[in-house]
């Protein structure tokens, strides 16, 4: 939120209570030094004498005191005498994120893809969402990954907001997105590749393989089709459900 601003544009940190708090003081201040001068010079409690006006006097002073350097520090710099700096800019606290995203809606899944990471793949799913990409990481990538299996959570029943909370998850506003599409690289692999710039970093780019599930091989296979055809057909599947939620997708 922003400061509050008061006469002649300088901050008050916390608002008007204070100045009231200020004035009371310096009211308080003032009364207290003139009756405690007033005893001082000619008291009416005459067992007191001059001591009780004293006091009194002493206490005045110290609160006025007290709410000149109150005063100050609110409307003057250091003590050298110079203008007090302007505070750091600080960034805006970012958006609630489960406020922007809570009418987010499962648009399509693509079930597989590969992104590398180190020395061997890592296998993700694509949860595509009206508002954005959200790469779910699911295990099954590198050597051990055709015997134990995808693995992790699930993209199809799983809350969007809750996969995209995930630490392992990459995600990927349609805001953000620069450049988007579907490439056949070496060896007819075909890549997505998703190029975005991430609110106040740099430009990212993001490369996956699309990769049909081993199922989707098998099932291909009993109807006599080629891994060729399989991995058409797949890539074909993944543009259309691309189309779906980014219809400036190709």
């Amino acid at each position: 939120m922003a400061t509050p601003r008061g006469f002649s544009g300088m901050d008050l940190p916390e608002g008007p209570e204070n100045w009231r708090q200020n004035a009371i003081m310096l009211m308080a201040g003032l009364a207290l030094l003139a009756y405690g001068a007033f005893e001082a010079w000619k008291p009416t409690i005459r067992s007191l004498g001059w001591v009780f006006g004293a006091a009194l006097a002493v206490a005045g002073a110290v609160l006025l005191f007290f709410a000149w350097r109150r005063i100050r520090s609110f409307t003057a710099g250091p003590r050298t005498g110079r203008p007090a700096a302007a505070p750091p800019a600080t960034p805006e606290s970012p958006p609630d994120r489960q406020r922007e995203y809570r009418w987010e809606r499962r648009v399509e899944v693509i079930p597989r893809l590969l992104v590398a990471s180190g020395r061997s793949p890592k296998e993700y799913a694509a949860v595509l969402t009206d508002q954005r990409t959200i790469l779910v990481h699911r295990g099954g990538g590198g050597p051990f990954g055709k015997i134990a299996g995808p693995k992790g959570p699930d993209p199809w029943n799983e809350e969007p907001q809750a996969l995209a909370s995930r630490k392992d998850s990459i995600v990927i506003p349609h805001s953000s997105l620069r450049k988007l599409g579907i490439r056949k690289g070496e060896k007819g692999v075909f890549r997505l590749e998703l190029r975005h710039e991430p609110e106040g970093r740099i430009a990212e780019t993001v490369e996956a393989t699309l990769l049909p599930p081993d199922q989707a091989f098998d099932d291909g296979k009993k109807k006599g089709l080629s891994r060729d055809e399989v991995t058409q057909q797949y890539v074909e599947a993944a543009r259309v459900a691309l189309q779906k939620s980014i219809p400036s997708s190709r």
